[in-house]
């Protein structure tokens, strides 16, 4: 397997984490109010180490919260394949932790509506 898809399942595999630990703390979940959630978070930061070639006809990434704040998540990741041959690990820091537990208030949601609003009006 080619790097890039090991760092992104890494990367995909934190997100996951950070996002499941997010709707621990909201008070309802709904498709709506999980999809604002969502489009609030990004990847500040990820590092991969690659330990040995993608080799392998499965591959399992695990994750796990490392650090939680009201602004940041950081993420602990591993791959491995199905042999259990360790592939590579990765450390994650996500961020839009506040805005994806308020987007059901005045987060995400309410910032979109201003920026299509704002869009729509550049050219009546």
């Amino acid at each position: 397997m080619h790097g890039g898809v090991t760092a992104s399942a890494i990367d995909l595999a934190g997100g996951v984490v950070v996002a499941a630990n997010i709707f621990t703390q909201l008070a309802e979940l709904s498709a709506e109010i999980i999809a604002q959630s969502l489009s609030c978070l990004s990847t500040i930061d990820l590092r991969t180490d690659f330990l040995r070639p993608g080799r392998g006809e499965k591959f399992i990434a695990t994750e796990k919260i490392n650090r939680s704040g009201s602004k940041v998540a950081v993420a602990g990741m591993e791959m491995h394949n199905e042999k259990g041959d360790h592939i590579a690990f990765g450390t994650g820091t996500y961020g839009g932790i506040k805005k994806a537990i308020t987007s059901i208030n005045m987060g995400c949601l309410a910032q979109q509506c201003y920026y299509d609003h704002y869009l729509t009006n550049l050219n009546p």
